[in-house]
Protein backbone atom coordinates (compact mmCIF):
# COMPACT_ATOMS: atom_id res chain seq x y z
CA UNK A 1 0.00 0.00 0.00
CA UNK A 2 0.63 3.74 -0.40
CA UNK A 3 2.27 4.69 2.71
CA UNK A 4 2.40 7.49 4.53
CA UNK A 5 6.14 8.66 4.32
CA UNK A 6 6.06 7.67 0.70
CA UNK A 7 3.00 9.67 -0.06
CA UNK A 8 4.93 12.55 2.03
CA UNK A 9 7.66 12.94 0.16
CA UNK A 10 6.00 13.22 -2.73
CA UNK A 11 3.58 15.64 -1.66
CA UNK A 12 6.74 17.76 -0.18
CA UNK A 13 9.01 17.27 -3.25
CA UNK A 14 5.81 18.89 -5.43
CA UNK A 15 5.16 21.43 -2.70
CA UNK A 16 9.02 22.54 -2.69
CA UNK A 17 8.88 22.65 -7.08
CA UNK A 18 5.47 24.95 -6.72
CA UNK A 19 7.37 27.11 -4.43
CA UNK A 20 10.37 27.09 -6.88
CA UNK A 21 7.97 28.17 -9.86
CA UNK A 22 6.52 30.57 -7.77
CA UNK A 23 9.47 32.31 -6.38
CA UNK A 24 10.71 32.49 -10.10
CA UNK A 25 7.79 33.97 -11.56
CA UNK A 26 7.88 36.47 -8.80
CA UNK A 27 11.16 37.47 -9.22
CA UNK A 28 10.77 37.78 -13.13
CA UNK A 29 7.39 39.93 -12.24
CA UNK A 30 10.06 42.39 -10.50
CA UNK A 31 11.52 42.80 -13.44
CA UNK A 32 8.27 44.87 -14.67
CA UNK A 33 7.36 48.35 -13.75
CA UNK A 34 3.66 47.05 -13.30
CA UNK A 35 4.50 44.74 -10.57
CA UNK A 36 5.67 47.96 -8.57
CA UNK A 37 2.45 49.97 -9.48
CA UNK A 38 0.43 46.73 -8.39
CA UNK A 39 2.94 45.93 -5.19
CA UNK A 40 1.05 49.15 -3.12
CA UNK A 41 -2.59 47.62 -3.84
CA UNK A 42 -1.35 44.34 -1.84
CA UNK A 43 0.81 45.45 1.15
CA UNK A 44 -2.37 47.78 2.11
CA UNK A 45 -3.42 44.40 3.09
CA UNK A 46 -0.46 42.81 4.92
CA UNK A 47 3.57 43.37 3.68
CA UNK A 48 4.90 40.04 5.28
CA UNK A 49 7.95 38.97 3.35
CA UNK A 50 7.39 36.45 0.68
CA UNK A 51 3.72 36.96 0.82
CA UNK A 52 3.38 37.52 -2.58
CA UNK A 53 5.29 33.51 -3.00
CA UNK A 54 3.07 32.17 -0.90
CA UNK A 55 0.14 33.14 -2.73
CA UNK A 56 0.94 32.66 -5.79
CA UNK A 57 2.04 28.70 -4.39
CA UNK A 58 -1.00 28.16 -3.58
CA UNK A 59 -2.77 28.90 -6.37
CA UNK A 60 -0.48 27.05 -8.94
CA UNK A 61 -0.97 23.83 -6.37
CA UNK A 62 -4.76 24.32 -6.68
CA UNK A 63 -4.94 25.05 -10.35
CA UNK A 64 -1.89 22.92 -11.24
CA UNK A 65 -4.29 19.67 -9.73
CA UNK A 66 -7.20 20.95 -11.71
CA UNK A 67 -5.65 20.95 -15.15
CA UNK A 68 -3.41 17.74 -14.15
CA UNK A 69 -6.93 15.83 -13.45
CA UNK A 70 -8.74 16.91 -16.31
CA UNK A 71 -6.20 14.87 -18.64
CA UNK A 72 -6.59 11.80 -16.50
CA UNK A 73 -8.78 8.71 -16.29
CA UNK A 74 -9.39 7.84 -12.74
CA UNK A 75 -9.76 4.37 -13.34
CA UNK A 76 -6.62 4.00 -15.70
CA UNK A 77 -4.61 6.15 -13.06
CA UNK A 78 -6.00 3.79 -9.95
CA UNK A 79 -5.22 0.69 -12.17
CA UNK A 80 -1.78 1.78 -12.73
CA UNK A 81 -1.04 2.73 -9.27
CA UNK A 82 -2.05 -0.60 -8.11
CA UNK A 83 0.15 -2.69 -10.82
CA UNK A 84 3.02 -0.70 -9.29
CA UNK A 85 2.31 -0.74 -5.78
CA UNK A 86 -0.61 -3.44 -4.89
CA UNK A 87 0.19 -6.41 -3.39
CA UNK A 88 -1.14 -9.71 -4.92
CA UNK A 89 -4.37 -9.99 -3.82
CA UNK A 90 -4.95 -6.31 -5.49
CA UNK A 91 -3.92 -7.33 -8.42
CA UNK A 92 -5.79 -10.63 -8.56
CA UNK A 93 -9.06 -8.56 -8.08
CA UNK A 94 -8.06 -5.81 -10.26
CA UNK A 95 -7.48 -8.24 -13.64
CA UNK A 96 -10.67 -10.30 -12.44
CA UNK A 97 -13.07 -6.97 -12.17
CA UNK A 98 -11.20 -5.58 -15.67
CA UNK A 99 -11.65 -9.49 -17.35
CA UNK A 100 -14.96 -10.19 -15.77
CA UNK A 101 -13.43 -13.72 -14.53
CA UNK A 102 -14.00 -15.04 -11.69
CA UNK A 103 -12.21 -15.59 -8.46
CA UNK A 104 -12.65 -18.28 -5.58
CA UNK A 105 -11.46 -16.82 -1.79
CA UNK A 106 -11.32 -18.82 1.50
CA UNK A 107 -12.14 -16.84 4.54
CA UNK A 108 -10.48 -17.12 7.89
CA UNK A 109 -13.63 -19.08 9.25
CA UNK A 110 -13.18 -21.41 6.41
CA UNK A 111 -16.00 -19.90 4.53
CA UNK A 112 -15.91 -20.28 0.72
CA UNK A 113 -16.85 -17.98 -2.14
CA UNK A 114 -15.97 -18.48 -6.01
CA UNK A 115 -18.03 -15.14 -7.81
CA UNK A 116 -16.97 -12.21 -9.40
CA UNK A 117 -15.25 -8.98 -8.05
CA UNK A 118 -18.26 -6.21 -7.79
CA UNK A 119 -15.60 -3.61 -6.31
CA UNK A 120 -12.12 -4.26 -5.84
CA UNK A 121 -10.27 -2.48 -3.39
CA UNK A 122 -8.25 0.74 -4.10
CA UNK A 123 -4.57 1.31 -1.77
CA UNK A 124 -5.93 4.06 0.28
CA UNK A 125 -5.01 3.15 4.11
CA UNK A 126 -8.55 2.73 5.20
CA UNK A 127 -9.48 0.93 2.29
CA UNK A 128 -10.68 -2.58 4.34
CA UNK A 129 -13.61 -4.21 2.44
CA UNK A 130 -13.93 -5.01 -1.14
CA UNK A 131 -17.76 -6.31 -2.93
CA UNK A 132 -17.81 -10.01 -4.48
CA UNK A 133 -20.87 -10.75 -6.47
CA UNK A 134 -21.04 -15.27 -5.62
CA UNK A 135 -21.86 -17.54 -7.74
CA UNK A 136 -20.82 -20.43 -5.43
CA UNK A 137 -20.41 -20.80 -1.76
CA UNK A 138 -20.02 -22.94 0.64
CA UNK A 139 -17.29 -23.88 3.41
CA UNK A 140 -13.86 -26.05 3.44
CA UNK A 141 -14.00 -29.01 5.68
CA UNK A 142 -11.96 -28.62 9.38
CA UNK A 143 -9.74 -31.83 8.20
CA UNK A 144 -9.35 -32.01 4.53
CA UNK A 145 -9.63 -28.28 3.66
CA UNK A 146 -11.80 -29.42 0.75
CA UNK A 147 -14.76 -27.04 -0.23
CA UNK A 148 -18.03 -28.71 0.05
CA UNK A 149 -20.29 -26.54 -1.76
CA UNK A 150 -23.21 -25.52 0.19
CA UNK A 151 -25.12 -22.39 -1.85
CA UNK A 152 -25.42 -22.23 -6.29
CA UNK A 153 -26.72 -18.72 -6.56
CA UNK A 154 -26.66 -18.86 -10.41
CA UNK A 155 -29.77 -20.95 -9.60
CA UNK A 156 -31.07 -17.85 -8.75
CA UNK A 157 -30.16 -15.14 -10.94
CA UNK A 158 -31.62 -17.86 -13.75
CA UNK A 159 -35.37 -16.91 -11.71
CA UNK A 160 -34.74 -13.34 -12.51
CA UNK A 161 -33.38 -12.50 -9.52
CA UNK A 162 -30.84 -9.65 -10.15
CA UNK A 163 -26.73 -10.41 -9.05
CA UNK A 164 -26.77 -7.37 -7.19
CA UNK A 165 -28.86 -8.24 -4.54
CA UNK A 166 -26.35 -10.95 -3.56
CA UNK A 167 -23.12 -8.62 -3.01
CA UNK A 168 -20.84 -9.75 -0.18
CA UNK A 169 -19.04 -7.04 1.59
CA UNK A 170 -15.74 -9.00 2.51
CA UNK A 171 -13.14 -7.49 5.39
CA UNK A 172 -9.39 -8.05 3.31
CA UNK A 173 -8.02 -8.81 6.85
CA UNK A 174 -10.41 -12.18 6.49
CA UNK A 175 -9.12 -13.60 3.51
CA UNK A 176 -6.67 -16.44 3.47
CA UNK A 177 -6.43 -17.22 0.33
CA UNK A 178 -7.79 -16.14 -3.30
CA UNK A 179 -7.43 -17.88 -6.81
CA UNK A 180 -8.38 -17.35 -10.57
CA UNK A 181 -11.47 -19.76 -10.25
CA UNK A 182 -12.46 -21.76 -13.69
CA UNK A 183 -16.02 -22.66 -13.35
CA UNK A 184 -15.83 -25.32 -16.15
CA UNK A 185 -12.58 -26.77 -14.69
CA UNK A 186 -14.26 -27.15 -11.15
CA UNK A 187 -17.28 -28.68 -12.50
CA UNK A 188 -15.37 -31.65 -14.07
CA UNK A 189 -12.76 -32.32 -11.40
CA UNK A 190 -13.92 -30.73 -8.10
CA UNK A 191 -17.92 -30.28 -7.75
CA UNK A 192 -19.82 -32.34 -5.52
CA UNK A 193 -21.08 -34.23 -7.96
CA UNK A 194 -17.32 -35.48 -9.10
CA UNK A 195 -15.88 -35.07 -5.52
CA UNK A 196 -14.35 -38.15 -3.68
CA UNK A 197 -17.15 -38.25 -0.57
Amino acid sequence: MLDGYRLLFHSSFAGALLLGLARAIVCLLKLTPQFWQFRPFLTQFSDLPYLGTFVLSVVLSVAGAWGWNRFLNPDLERAKTIREHGDSLSLLMLEAANTDTMIAITLENRKWYAGYVFESPNLKPTEKFFSLVPILSGYRDKDSLAVRQMIDYSDKFSDGMIPDDFVVIIPLQSVRAANRFDPDFYEEYFSPSTAEP
